[in-house]
């Protein structure tokens, strides 16, 4: 049986991902497959083959900046070959989910991004649903505040303060809020990862 090439298996991924059901998430009318989702179908095709290295180039308490390497062993070469790379930088104070799992995100960010780098996005687009999630407030890239929301805020903000509650305890409880609803966020996450995980 003749060996497919390297571009074959990669279409191969690429339209198990298309056609996956699972691991997607629409927002805003555009698909965006998740970053579990990618590595699986690269996984399945590739098995231990691929190599995906993640560095670290900086942890500070300001930032984190991250890389992605995947590659491949050649036969004859002692030096694996780079297929792709990703990087991702975040600072620690975005939104919650940089505070409290900045090098996480910024890991996964990365192996999105370079995967994304070997086509490997499916028919959907090149940033991974966790990157879309993870921006601030957990709120998709460049989706604006309703309005409605931020009238309800300033309506609680403007109740808290009419009630005698100085700024420091407003702030505790709109911190408070946010991180609920960040908890919220990460524990669908956390159920979607499960699911990816056992397909």
């Amino acid at each position: 049986m003749k060996e497919q090439s390297l571009t074959e298996r990669l279409r191969k991924v690429r339209e198990a991902i298309a056609n996956s059901k699972e691991g997607v998430v629409n927002i805003k009318g555009k698909n965006y497959s998740m970053v579990g989702l990618r590595i699986t179908k690269l996984r399945e095709e590739f098995g231990l083959d691929i190599g995906i290295e993640n560095i670290i180039h900086e942890h500070s308490d300001k930032k984190v900046l991250a890389e992605c390497r995947i590659s491949m062993a050649i036969e004859g070469s002692e030096e694996p070959m780079l297929l792709a790379n990703g990087f991702a930088e975040k600072n620690r104070d975005q939104n919650m989910i940089t505070k409290t799992a900045c090098v996480e995100f910024c890991q996964t960010t990365a192996m999105g991004r370079a995967c994304a780098g070997l086509g490997i996005i499916g028919d959907h687009n090149i940033a991974s649903a966790e990157e879309m999630y993870g921006v601030k407030e957990g709120k998709p890239v460049n989706e604006k505040p309703e309005p409605q929301k931020d009238n309800e805020i300033n309506d609680k903000v403007k109740a808290m303060s009419e009630s005698g509650m100085s700024n420091e305890e407003i702030k505790q409880s709109l911190a408070d809020d946010l991180a609920n609803i960040t908890k919220g966020i990460e524990n669908k996450a956390e159920k979607l990862g499960e699911s990816i995980a056992h397909i």
